[in-house]
């Protein structure tokens, strides 16, 4: 379980803020957070992100939050250079939207800021077991994403906003075949690699419609994308005789993201 003050505001500092310059130069950015995984009895923590969000940064930054003592420095930020730790990155084998990186990578940066950096990390108990899922996860959950859409932040603070949305196919049933589910939510750009999570600070009702008085806290999953919906929206003015109508097409995001569990 996270470590700290409050879930909640522990919560806030489980990212990182992904942000720099395409080949094509154009601004991108995107999150990523960190995951702590117990092995053989010892922890090992890693930062996960997609693939494509790691593949499109050539240059820029990852931001992490700084610390005073045991507890977060509210307006500091220690930087990580991406072209530095782009190595570290170790990509999904499958067609699989994700990758991972050992903090062991960048622990001779991070053992150099080791008074200024605030880490805290999603754990293994998170993930629902398969008897949880049957049991304690309906088809329709509220459900949290923490990350950096059209990379709005705190820029004081430099803390991830926080969004809500609900599932849009059960989580328990693989959407198309895959291991992922929709959900349906305000998501953009920048927000591919945010943790999904269901929380339920006092309590919840199961699927036998019986509340359950506990706190339900569970790491569904990582947003991968959207979907953008296209309008052809024809022009009548501005063309030639003799010449075809010219087109505007009119893209929206449909708030329905796809989730790897």
């Amino acid at each position: 379980m996270i470590k700290g003050p409050s879930l909640l505001e522990r919560l806030f500092y489980i990212t990182v803020r992904m942000s720099g310059i395409s080949e094509d130069g154009d601004k991108v950015s995107g999150t990523a957070f960190f995951y702590n995984h117990r092995f053989a009895g010892v922890d090992h923590l890693f930062l996960v992100s997609n693939s494509h969000v790691v593949n499109e940064l050539n240059e820029g930054t990852l931001t992490l939050h700084s610390r005073i003592g045991d507890l977060p420095d509210p307006q500091g930020k220690v930087s990580l250079k991406v072209k530095d730790v782009w190595k570290g990155w170790h990509h999904h084998p499958d067609d699989i939207d994700l990758a991972i990186m050992p903090v062991s990578f960048i622990y001779d940066f991070l053992r150099k800021n080791r008074d200024r950096t605030y880490v805290q990390a999603l754990t293994k108990d998170l993930v629902p077991t398969m008897r949880q899922r049957r049991t304690m996860i309906d088809a329709l959950e509220d459900v949290y994403f923490i990350g950096y859409p059209n990379d709005v932040h705190d820029k004081v603070n430099y803390l991830p906003v926080v969004r809500k949305g609900t599932t849009a196919t059960p989580f328990s049933i693989d959407f198309n075949g895959k291991s992922m589910f929709l959900l349906d939510g305000s998501i953009f750009p920048g927000s591919s690699g945010s943790p999904v999570l269901m929380i339920d600070q006092n309590g919840y009702i199961n699927k036998r419609n019986i509340f359950v008085p506990k706190r339900r806290v569970f790491f569904l999953g990582i947003l991968r994308s959207c979907f953008i919906y296209s309008e052809e929206m024809p022009k009548t003015k501005g063309g030639k005789e003799g010449q075809w109508p010219l087109a505007i097409y009119k893209q929206m995001m449909t708030g329905s993201g796809r989730y790897w569990d």
